[in-house]
């Protein structure tokens, strides 16, 4: 029998058992049915401990929630706060953004006006002059390609340049340069090495020998002004490639920067400059004729710089012997005078002397200490000795 065992009454145990029902078996039954009530007592002590430690966990639990649900409004009224906050501030920032962007606008108006403004007094200034006439021949032919029509033959103007270095020649203390006008002079005075000149009380002994140069060079510069394309620089980096092309194209195309339909557009990152290419001949000129101009981006206005686009290369490049049969050089000048002024009055005065085998002197140049560097260039009356 145990606790879930529905109990019977002594008095039915009694009626249906004999009467021979010992005490002993009676104490048994009751020392069973007191140990049942025992554990009874302690299974219901145990349940009333647990009941008491959950309750003591749910309040626990209870706090905690409580606790954290309070942090989280708190959390949440910050959030509110902050966001407020931050929103105030952005609508601060894009009213000064849109007020910086009407006066940026503001100023580039009139940076552009003030440009006009100086256009129109430049060429109000400007007066015309006539051209002297020059005599010109003809040249070379050049066949016009195909793919050109007849005003892209024109649209570049070619040009040549002949340049002729100068020889460098070093000049030291004690000696000096004489250009004669006639070439036999410098021969006659090259005859007679040593010379000793005497001019009234001073004297003075040199030596006269051959001017030794070195190689010269000259060469061909070749350059084609282009009148369709005009070179911008100074370009804004702080703006996407595609987004400058199209605000230059934009831009060079109003007619109040004198520009016109735009046909190319090549922009270089790395020299943040950009060749355009317009379609008619005789834009570029007009678009060049100011080189600053105001580039508005959208968020801001910069000074960009337009040239005429041009091409150069070096051709013909050439070497010469360099031969001054008309120069002579003094060395191992002594002078009794210390003036370097008299000291060349003397010789130009001796050399000019017919009886001393000279003549005409050109030029001079006298050094009695230290050392200069003196140039000589192409004589145009000497035939050219080119290598």
């Amino acid at each position: 029998m145990d606790l879930t065992t529905p109990p019977t009454s002594l008095v039915a145990d009694l009626e249906h058992n004999s009467p021979s029902i010992s005490i002993d078996k009676l104490k048994m039954e009751l020392e069973h049915w007191q140990e049942q009530c025992r554990r009874a007592e302690n299974e219901k002590t145990k349940l009333l401990l647990s009941k008491l430690d959950a309750d003591d966990l749910r309040k626990e639990a209870l706090e905690e929630m409580t606790r954290l649900m309070n942090e989280e409004k708190e959390k949440d009224s910050e959030k509110y706060r902050l966001q407020e906050c931050y929103q105030r501030k952005m609508d601060e920032l894009h009213r000064k953004n849109a007020k910086l962007k009407k006066e940026i606008q503001k100023l580039g108006d009139e940076l552009e006006a003030k440009y006009s403004a100086y256009e129109e007094i430049s060429q109000g200034l400007k007066f015309e002059k006539l051209l002297p006439e020059k005599k010109v021949k003809f040249t070379k032919v050049e066949i016009i390609e195909e793919e050109d029509t007849e005003n892209d033959a024109f649209s570049n103007i070619d040009c040549q340049f002949l340049v002729t270095a100068k020889i460098p020649c070093v000049l030291q203390g004690g000696q000096a340069l004489l250009t004669f006008e006639e070439e036999e002079v410098a021969k006659n005075i090259l005859k007679k090495q040593r010379h000793r000149l005497h001019v009234d009380t001073d004297k003075i002994e040199l030596k006269a020998v051959p001017v030794t140069l070195s190689t010269g060079l000259k060469f061909e510069i070749h350059a084609k002004i282009s009148q369709k394309k005009i070179n911008v620089s100074h370009l804004p980096d702080d703006i996407p490639e595609e987004s400058l092309v199209e605000k230059l194209e934009l831009y060079f195309y109003k007619s109040k920067v004198g520009g016109g339909e735009v046909d190319d557009v090549k922009y270089d990152k790395h020299t943040r400059s950009a060749v355009i290419t317009f379609l008619k001949t005789g834009v570029a000129d007009r678009v060049a004729k100011r080189t600053v101009y105001p580039f508005g981006t959208g968020t801001s206005c910069c000074e960009v710089k337009v040239s005429q686009c041009l091409e150069t290369s070096l051709q013909r490049l050439q070497t010469y012997s360099g031969i001054s049969r008309r120069t002579i050089l003094l060395t191992d000048i002594k002078a009794d005078q210390e003036d370097e002024e008299s000291v060349q009055d003397m010789i130009e005065i001796y050399f000019q002397k017919p009886s001393n085998g000279g003549g005409e002197v050109e030029s001079i140049k006298c050094l009695l200490t230290g050392r200069k560097l003196v140039f000589f260039e192409e004589d145009s009356q000497m035939p050219q000795n080119i290598a």
